[in-house]
């Protein structure tokens, strides 16, 4: 059975998405794959139970991301047009809606345009296909990287914002006593949630920006967590236990340097 580009606009909600998902799927895990990795997986692939699958977190986050992208296609189809900070109607939506409306897209076969949506843009793309591909793929999949990192971290107990806690927060108010300190604790947490092999050892720009030198950070960073876990254990154990815990082994050799 043939499907066409203007099945996507099908008034059956679901069945046109059983076409959106083909359209988009492949265009999705191609941007994604990268920044999913990196989030969670690194040095290592991810991988799922059979060859060419991914692990279920992020099978779920692909997922999560088509639904979303889906929903808000809809809401367009049916004149609920996202507006720009300024209030205007996207424009690439808008063209992508137009398009998928017009009579040319009812004998138009949506399967060459699966391949072309993953693939790189060209001069010649057809305009919605280029607007598909920034508001439906590019869109949804923006600051991807952070964003999982920040959802797994509060996924194993963590806050969302340990910048805002620390520094806000009345119970912290010891740990602010030390500003180098405390910048160095951020610093620490930020690390350990990307998943840093060596997350003890302070990057050189750091150390230039807070005109310090290594011995005087490791000091610091020792004490300043030692402060934490007596402050604030459960903190301490959501924040930085547990998601040492969740970096892939191998784990660099540094890590027995803090306080844990």
């Amino acid at each position: 059975m043939s499907v066409y580009v203007s099945d996507l606009a099908s008034p059956d909600s679901a069945a046109a998405f059983v076409p959106f998902s083909r359209f988009l799927v492949p265009a999705l895990r191609r941007i994604t794959r990268s920044p999913l990795v990196r989030a969670r997986h690194w040095p290592l692939r991810c991988a799922g139970p059979t060859e060419g699958t991914w692990c279920a977190d992020c099978e779920s986050t692909v997922d999560d991301l088509l639904l979303a992208s889906y929903n808000r296609f809809r809401r367009a189809l049916t004149g609920d047009m996202p507006r720009t900070k300024a209030g205007a109607a996207v424009r690439e939506l808008q063209e992508v809606v137009n398009h998928v409306h017009s009579p040319h897209a009812r004998g138009e076969a949506l399967a060459p345009f699966v391949p072309a949506l993953s693939r790189a843009p060209r001069t010649d793309d057809p305009g919605w296909l280029r607007a598909s591909r920034a508001q439906l793929v590019h869109y949804p999949a923006r600051h991807l990287e952070e964003r999982v990192r920040r959802e797994d971290a509060v996924a194993r107990g963590g806050s969302a914002r340990p910048d805002r806690d620390l520094r806000k927060a009345i119970w912290a108010a010891p740990l602010r006593s030390d500003r180098l300190a405390l910048e160095l604790l951020l610093a620490y947490i930020a690390r350990i949630r990307r998943g840093a092999r060596s997350p003890f050892t302070t990057p050189s720009d750091l150390l230039t920006r807070l005109a310090i030198d290594t011995r005087t950070a490791n000091q610091k960073l020792t004490t300043a967590l030692s402060h934490l876990r007596q402050i604030r254990p459960e903190y301490y154990a959501a924040n930085v236990t547990a998601q040492l815990a969740a970096v892939p082994l191998p784990l660099h050799h540094d890590l027995a340097a803090g306080p844990d």
